[in-house]
């Protein structure tokens, strides 16, 4: 664990957030290694807040990312994670913004190689726009399993002997060479990089917050790490993690590295795996939510027995 680092990134528009991610790991995960801000344009009076608190600072610089309207600026810093600079820790974990922590960290630390978890189930094709640009789009799957699952890079898992002098400047080649096809910038570039040797982890790690499943209810989003990957976020209208994120944003103050606190709840194999399964079902039946909101008339049409039974399904 004293050679593990917890990194997120932010910029002048994400403190807060970064704030209540390093308060939720400090009360709640027993967290002993080292804290780092990937800082993107952040004021150095904002800076001293985390300086003071302990917390390394590495600034980044943007990288051309084409103005991908739906994606903050930062997107593609997250590549910095593999540069060589992060050699100095056996063991990075990485964590998105919009991220809530509950429980102790520790498992995700027994690593080799990259590990993830899926992203929605999606294949590797759900990566990529294929309808223009096809002579880009056919030199990638003559080199890739499109079938192979996609991994979410919310939360990353990475056991440093895979960074390699190349891996950060082979990142951005891959990007320069595919950019114009890619669905999510970051993502869709590191799951081509580790397509053939990225290592599962248990869903509870990388709880994805669906507000839009017509199930949604904390009742069925138990986890160790939460992922609000969808809008509302917590701090930008009410929610039900709300109060429970503005109270980790509030405790920010009392973060104390030469105090650490013990973990709040370290969940056993056994749990890990029920609430994982869990929560895999619950993915697949929001596939097929959001599948019967795009076919659904059509489906009603052809059969109304099976269009019902769906419905029936995507409540259970």
């Amino acid at each position: 664990m004293k050679n593990a680092v917890l990194v997120t990134l932010a910029d002048k528009n994400y403190i807060d957030q970064a704030k209540q991610l390093f308060s939720s790991v400090y009360h709640y995960s027993g967290w002993k290694g080292n804290y780092l801000l990937l800082a993107y344009d952040i004021p150095e009076s904002k800076l001293k807040w985390f300086r003071n608190k302990g917390i390394i600072i590495k600034k980044v610089k943007p990288h051309k990312n084409d103005k991908f309207k739906d994606w903050p600026s930062t997107i593609l810093c997250k590549f910095e994670l593999f540069n060589t600079y992060f050699k100095k820790w056996q063991h990075v974990v990485f964590l998105d913004g919009d991220i809530i922590v509950k429980a102790s960290l520790d498992r995700v630390l027994g690593v080799s190689g990259i590990g993830a978890i899926s992203d929605l189930n999606h294949n590797m094709w759900w990566q990529f726009k294929n309808k223009r640009y096809n002579g880009i789009y056919k030199t990638l799957i003559n080199n890739m399993d499109m079938s192979k699952k996609s991994f979410n890079v919310g939360v990353l898992s990475i056991n440093t002997d895979i960074i390699k002098k190349e891996t950060y400047s082979t990142m951005l080649e891959l990007y320069s060479r595919y950019r114009k096809i890619v669905r999510y910038p970051e993502q869709a570039i590191m799951n081509i990089y580790f397509h053939k040797n990225w290592k599962r982890l248990p869903a509870v790690y990388n709880t994805f917050i669906l507000p839009k499943a017509l199930w949604f209810s904390k009742l069925h989003n138990d986890g160790i790490i939460l992922h609000m990957i969808m809008r509302p976020k917590p701090w930008e209208s009410k929610t039900l993690y709300s109060e429970e994120w503005k109270y980790n944003l509030d405790i920010a103050d009392e973060i104390d590295l030469n105090h650490r606190l013990p973990a709040k709840d370290i969940w056993n194999e056994k749990r890990v795996k029920k609430v994982s399964a869990m929560l895999e079902n619950r993915y697949f039946i929001f596939e097929i939510d959001r599948i019967i909101g795009k076919v659904g008339i059509a489906v009603k049409k052809i059969s109304p027995n099976l269009y019902k039974a769906l419905k029936k399904i995507s409540r259970l």
